[in-house]
């Protein structure tokens, strides 16, 4: 018969925890963070980060395609709308943030 562990939780040698050990963990996918992502945005447009847009607009297939001074502008191929994002204090205003929802709806981003 095999000895149990020496401070008496674990079952012996079956890999089990007493009930007072399990740890806690959350499995994220890159897909579920992306998702969160384009839906936060979409819940609150009054509070998208810079860096955020940024991302969400990469994720949508946009590429960075330079612009004017702090104004970031994306473009894709197959869109002849483009999108550019200004930041003020870390957060884009409120219109742009509006433009990018719209794009995450036509591209697909949320259902």
């Amino acid at each position: 018969m095999p000895k149990p562990c020496r401070h008496g939780r674990h079952s012996p040698h079956d890999g089990t925890r007493a009930r007072g050990d399990q740890i806690p963990y959350v499995v994220s996918s890159p897909v579920n963070a992306q998702a969160k992502l384009l839906a936060a945005i979409v819940a609150n447009p009054r509070q998208v980060r810079f860096a955020d847009a940024c991302k969400a607009a990469q994720l949508l297939g946009f590429v960075h395609k330079g612009g004017k001074g702090s104004h970031p502008a994306f473009a894709r191929g197959d869109e002849p709308i483009g999108l550019n994002f200004q930041n003020r204090d870390g957060f884009i205003p409120p219109y742009q943030a509006r433009q990018l929802i719209a794009m995450i709806e036509k591209c697909g981003g949320t259902s």
